[in-house]
């Protein structure tokens, strides 16, 4: 990706090597390697394990410069390590500082407005550390959930690389000071190696990915190739060229058939992976037809400009994405021509002439510095996206009060007459603003009942006073209505009915609105959230998708104590259980038995326990009334395709939700058919649900007045 594409010029056998020649295949190499990651880049199926051309970058910098290390020493006696430095920095500096400025500067104006931790990622790609900001950072719930995508996420590599090259000539002096450079890097080698499984099984696949030491290996194999080939001080033996087909047959097998989340490349075999690139490496250095191929200008000159290709293609392509569409030919043609005329005019106009500028290469440092310096003040003081709104769930709305004891208030069994409902509206007393521009809907709730709530509720018992006669009769249970039919309160109730929600950020998403329509009709209603991301109601075993996360004890704490606290504190008439996520996600409960799916019948009975389980638990603390959402599916785009998404998991959730119901107490636990009620209503979703997953303040105050705040209401007074 960056190293000088140059190798030992040719000499006769036994005669010791000096100086450098450039050599095409290299540069073809380069230049494959790059294809190989543009197209993973691209989400093209075929190319899932496109990001090995990075390793291959990593074992021909380790193999070029300890060539150029060994090669100085020899000539010079000494490794002048400042001007080595120096040269790295003419060559690697100018070219990402731009690409960092410009990242900066559109970020700036919105161009990357779903990045909330852009800064972040400046500051780790300027300072050189950006693999170890990601792996250490904490990432926002919807990076997590979404696949957010960073502009700068591929400087995890430059990263690694750029770290080697302040190190590596410091080992390298020391190495050479032993008389036996060779040995002592065959044993770093290694070690690395070695490194790499092990960081695999203490810390697991994202330390296996991304850190130094796990991926220093892959860099020593390509030193270790150059060490020995330098001691031998001769050319290797026409043989050699055997090794490249299968080698280069290694590397494209590889690239189209490892999964780009996990396999290999995160359980520490790279390093071994790397020894197909040392082959490939080793038999370009005699003449062969594979040699040959990799000379051709075409591919030789990509290769040349590769490292611009690599900083500047991944913010090309995000900028001209189409989130949820799938990659295409024709957007990926034009995302190709982009990068590559910017990478050949920065090569051209901007790189070239620095590198190969007169001059003492220490009057590079001062602008290099400044621009630096520059980069992190952007990072530092920009304002860039917009806040993770799920970070914090103690910003969750609360309007209850705390009360000693639930005989103190007044029962809602008796409904008092109707009275229409025209207060006024008033701001959500929350401390986050709507997340959307759209002026806000009337908060309001008609007089009449308009009827057409699609639900499923268990047989319960006659109210005290029975419902107003001259209200329409409900529809028949677990029949969902055709078309969407807004829902009023029944009757006005003698106190605010105390709501409380409990789930994931779906249920914070949509408490959100049903604190909104509360504050618009304090009589009515109160609602306070217990939520958390991420956390359904299936406690019990291992998410192998959210492995990394803590997920699971958010979900204890929000379960155990908190939801228990608000239970005894609060006293709720009902509450509101909804999760979307996690309880859809494929399982494991028992490493002999291994990951189950949703659609396992055992998976399902545990599901069924567990939500049994949670709803005799909320009864036996008091609650009156248990209300399960059924919610509605994911939206593709810009979510991007998974489990969650999947309308077949989510139908097999509300099956065990109405199966909850069914096998609960009579009278006191009911299903809402969210899903069904929303996929037949008139409100946009799009701009109702901006990543497809949450819904916005305005848009969840819409369902919120329409349809499910009237529906628990009207549940907590036996009127449904």
């Amino acid at each position: 990706m960056s190293a000088t594409a140059a190798v030992p010029a040719p000499t006769a056998a036994g005669a010791r090597t000096h100086g450098f020649a450039h050599q095409p295949a290299l540069d073809g190499l380069r230049g494959v390697a790059v294809l190989m990651v543009v197209c993973f880049h691209g989400g093209w199926s075929w190319m899932t394990g496109g990001y090995v051309g990075v390793s291959v970058f990593f074992t021909l910098s380790g193999f070029l410069i300890t060539r150029l290390l060994l090669d100085e020493h020899e000539r010079r006696g000494r490794v002048d390590v400042v001007r080595f430095w120096g040269r790295r920095l003419r060559r690697l500096a100018p070219a990402s500082i731009a690409c960092l400025l410009a990242v900066g500067v559109l970020g700036t104006f919105g161009a990357f407005g779903d990045v909330p931790d852009l800064g972040r990622d400046l500051l780790g790609a300027v300072l050189h550390l950006a693999n170890w900001f990601s792996l250490t950072g904490e990432t926002s719930y919807a990076e997590q959930v979404l696949a957010t995508r960073s502009p700068l996420d591929h400087f995890w590599s430059l990263a690694i690389e750029e770290q080697f090259y302040w190190l590596w000539p410091l080992v390298m002096v020391a190495a050479m000071r032993r008389g036996r450079p060779d040995r002592v890097v065959l044993v770093l080698t290694l070690l690395a190696m070695l490194a790499a499984p092990t960081t695999a099984f203490l810390f697991g696949g994202d330390a296996a990915y991304w850190a130094t030491p796990a991926r220093a290996g892959e860099i020593l194999v390509g030193a270790s190739l150059a060490a020995v080939l330098h001691r031998r001080a001769e050319a290797p033996s026409a043989q050699m060229a055997w090794l490249g087909a299968p080698a280069l047959f290694v590397i494209v097998w590889a690239a189209v058939s490892w999964p780009s989340a996990s396999g290999p490349a995160y359980s520490g075999w790279l390093p071994m992976f790397a020894l197909a690139s040392g082959a490939l490496i080793l038999s370009i250095q005699v003449r062969s037809p594979l040699r040959r191929a990799l000379a051709w200008r075409p591919l030789t000159g990509l290769g040349v400009i590769s490292y611009g290709v690599y900083l500047y293609h991944w913010p090309v392509f995000l900028v001209l994405d189409d989130r949820g569409s799938g990659p295409t030919v024709g957007r990926f043609l034009i995302q190709i021509a982009i990068t590559i005329a910017i990478a050949a005019i920065s090569y051209r106009w901007f790189e070239r002439p620095i590198r190969s500028g007169a001059g003492d290469h220490r009057t590079l440092w001062r602008p290099m510095l400044v621009a630096s310096v520059v980069v992190v003040l952007v990072a530092t003081l920009g304002s860039f996206g917009t806040p993770d709104r799920f970070a914090d769930p103690s910003r969750a709305v609360s309007q209850l009060e705390p009360i000693a004891d639930q005989s103190q208030l007044a029962p809602l069994a008796s409904l008092a007459p109707l009275v229409p409902l025209t207060q006024e509206p008033t701001e959500l007393p929350a401390t986050r603003a709507p997340s959307s521009d759209r002026a806000p809907v009337p908060q309001r709730i008609d007089a009449a009942m308009v009827g057409g709530t699609s639900m499923h509720v268990t047989e319960r018992a006659e109210p005290t006073v029975p419902p107003d006669p001259s209200l329409p009769p409900a529809p028949p249970a677990s029949v969902p209505s055709a078309s969407a039919v807004d829902v009023a309160v029944a009757a006005m109730p003698q106190r605010a009915v105390r709501i409380l929600v409990v789930g994931d950020s779906t249920a914070w998403s949509i408490g959100d609105g049903l604190a909104a329509w509360a504050a618009a009709n304090p009589a009515v209603a109160s609602v306070t959230l217990t939520v958390s991301p991420g956390c359904g109601f299936v406690l019990d075993g291992r998410v192998p998708a959210d492995d990394g996360t803590d997920y699971v004890a958010q979900c204890d704490q929000t379960l155990s104590t908190w939801m228990n606290d608000a239970l005894l504190q609060l006293r709720p008439d009902v509450v509101m259980l909804m999760a979307t996520r996690t309880d859809v996600k494929d399982r494991e409960w028992s490493p002999d038995e291994g990951v189950l799916s949703v659609f396992d019948p055992r998976a399902q009975e545990r599901i069924r326990a567990d939500y049994a389980d949670v709803t005799e638990w909320i009864l036996g603390a008091g609650a009156p009334e248990v209300v399960w959402i059924e919610p509605p599916v994911v939206r593709v785009d810009p979510a991007p395709p998974d489990e969650m998404t999947d309308p077949e998991r989510i139908a097999v959730m509300h099956t065990i939700i109405r199966d909850t119901v069914a096998a609960a107490q009579a009278g006191r636990v009911a299903s809402v058919d969210l899903a069904g009620w929303y996929g037949s209503s008139t409100i946009d979703d799009i701009a109702a649900r901006p990543d497809g997953m949450h819904f916005d303040v305005v848009g969840a105050t819409q369902v919120a007045e329409r349809f499910l705040g009237p529906t628990l209401v009207n549940i907590a007074l036996g009127a449904s």
